[in-house]
């Protein structure tokens, strides 16, 4: 039978086992909010890139008006 003092030593690893599976799962919880969300920033990209080939024609068309 453990003494209480061994009980005591195994409960504070227990807590300090628990602090650190915590401190795992936000970080994994984290990890997965930003990869849920890589595929809308992917396809804001995409748009922003489109749009901005759009612009820069419309700039250059602008341009050769104004010389």
């Amino acid at each position: 039978m453990p003494s209480k003092v061994d009980l005591e030593i195994q409960i504070e690893s227990l807590k300090e086992q628990i602090k650190r599976l915590q401190e795992s799962e936000h970080k994994l919880e984290k990890e997965l909010y930003r990869a849920k969300n890589i595929p809308q920033i992917s396809r804001n990209n995409i748009i922003l890139t489109e749009e901005n080939k759009k612009l820069t024609e419309l700039l250059k068309i602008s341009n050769i008006i104004n010389d």
